[in-house]
């Protein structure tokens, strides 16, 4: 792994797997149009944003910017799994998307909005995405029937909402909405306070976590029902949050799921940042 904060060339690093940099990168190919000095590079992770063409033979790519992701750029890179796209203030993504469904071995996509919470639509072409298993949408603002259509995605197992705002502060999932495959759904830095789903929409869901979401009330008590259901975590939520959700847990119990696991921690004993509890579940 390379990090460094200056500008840097580097030449026969032929077994560089992970490049790290906290600037931007740019990436220039050599007079025959190949990497020829990189051919183990599977994964570059930028802070700034990777400006040109990186290796097509590269699997992570982080962050690269909306107005980059044509359908020319998103080819030349066949064998791309994971990949973090940066807004740059720009609210509709959906184009950007749309050429994404051409990377068929895409499995996992980050969305970054801005600080100013852009009010990006999501809509039916995101369901191009077939293949996605983890989906995470930073920064945004959405209603609930935008962020049901996301339960079409076929194999999606992750998914993460963080610092993101619901129009109305509220999620109501209606009971045909089904994430058929979803095992993992994490809140970090949420404004909701309302949230109406039952254990149907959720059949497959094992782990839960709340980290920073002061104005939720309430966990749903009918998730008592999801036979799957092995944890629940929450981080700096309401006292009525953590009451439902031993509710839950008692019910589980009552089901002979003894294995329930319900962790808790108050404002007042939480000694990490949100921004390290967020790196805390990505890794």
């Amino acid at each position: 792994m390379s990090r460094r904060r200056n500008g840097i060339e580097l030449f026969r690093s032929w077994n560089l797997q992970t490049l790290n940099c906290f600037g931007k990168v740019s990436y220039r190919s050599n007079d025959e149009g190949n990497y020829s000095e990189f051919p183990q590079l599977h994964y570059i992770h930028c802070y700034g944003c990777i400006h040109g063409n990186p290796p097509s033979f590269v699997h992570k790519l982080s962050k690269i910017r909306v107005d980059d992701c044509s359908q020319e750029y998103i080819k030349n890179i066949p064998f791309l799994k994971k990949v973090s796209v940066d807004s740059n203030g720009r609210e509709d993504f959906n184009a950007c998307i749309t050429n994404f469904a051409s990377s068929e071995q895409l499995e996992g996509l980050c969305f970054y909005g801005n600080w100013q919470y852009i009010n990006t639509p999501i809509t039916n072409h995101i369901v191009n995405l077939k293949n996605l298993r983890t989906l995470s949408l930073r920064s945004i603002r959405f209603c609930s029937e935008e962020i049901n259509i996301l339960s079409k995605l076929p194999r999606l197992e992750v998914l993460k909402l963080k610092w993101t705002r619901f129009l109305g502060k509220e999620w109501k999932i209606q009971e045909e909405v089904i994430f058929c495959c979803l095992i993992s759904l994490q809140f970090i830095g949420s404004n909701l306070e309302h949230w109406q789903a039952s254990s149907s929409n959720f059949p497959k869901l094992e782990h839960l976590y709340f980290f920073g979401c002061p104005k939720l009330r309430e966990i749903p008590i009918d998730f008592a029902e999801i036979s799957t259901l092995k944890s629940i975590i929450l981080r700096r939520c309401l006292p009525s949050a953590v009451e439902s959700t031993r509710k839950i847990q008692d019910e589980q119990r009552e089901y002979g799921n003894d294995n329930m696991v319900v962790t808790e921690e108050r404002f007042w004993e939480s000694k990490k940042s949100l921004r390290e509890e967020e790196l805390e579940v990505d890794n």
